[in-house]
């Protein structure tokens, strides 16, 4: 984090009154030219350590998303994935990816998982559940399209990986609400409102 301007100017100013050959120089006064000088260089400390404050943050973000092998590494590799085009290794060698990005060919929108453990296995399997289709109007992926999205998880994936894609009608909730309106809007209309509220919830 880092230090305010006074903060700084404070430490070079008691730093200065440390050193004999300065003691010349010692001022109270804001206008002096030394005062000046360190309070210029002490905003220029404070803004470089501003800079490197919000430089941090960002790798610290970059290093999170780019680490491979994590449960959000694969969710971010099905949402990328694009029906029908060949996957291709980058040129550095580093990372699978599409030559060409074509946003209407990304059927995934929505990706969960969870780490499941059995008795048989030690390790424990990643199991990546997956949906098209907007929020709140989720609907299952066919069987028939799971299998290239398979293919596509098994070649990125890493050696000894236990990855399964699954895709499952949504759970049909029944909420039980108690709901205050007015008796002028037409029933239809509350119902629909009702409707969009709790999709949209």
């Amino acid at each position: 984090m880092s230090r305010t301007i006074k903060d700084i100017y404070t430490e070079a100013i008691a730093e200065r009154n440390k050193r004999m050959e300065l003691t010349e120089f010692n001022s109270d006064s804001k206008l002096s030219i030394m005062n000046g000088l360190t309070w210029v260089v002490a905003a220029i400390i404070h803004s470089f350590e501003t800079l490197l404050d919000i430089f941090a943050v960002d790798i610290s973000n970059t290093i999170n998303n780019r680490i491979n092998g994590t449960p959000v590494y694969y969710t971010n590799a099905l949402l990328q994935y694009q029906k029908g085009d060949t996957l291709s290794v980058r040129e550095d060698g580093l990372a699978f990816g599409y030559s060409n990005i074509d946003e209407t060919k990304r059927m995934i929108t929505q990706v969960s998982y969870t780490e499941s453990v059995d008795d048989h296995n030690l390790d424990s399997k990643l199991v990546l559940k997956i949906a098209t289709g907007e929020k709140g109007n989720l609907t299952a992926i066919s069987k028939e399209e799971l299998v290239p999205i398979n293919s596509y998880i098994n070649k990125i994936k890493f050696a000894g990986t236990r990855v399964e894609v699954v895709s499952y009608e949504g759970d049909v909730l029944v909420p039980m609400v108690t709901v205050f309106y007015d008796g002028a809007i037409p029933e239809a209309e509350i119902y629909t409102k009702i409707e969009d509220k709790l999709k949209l919830y």
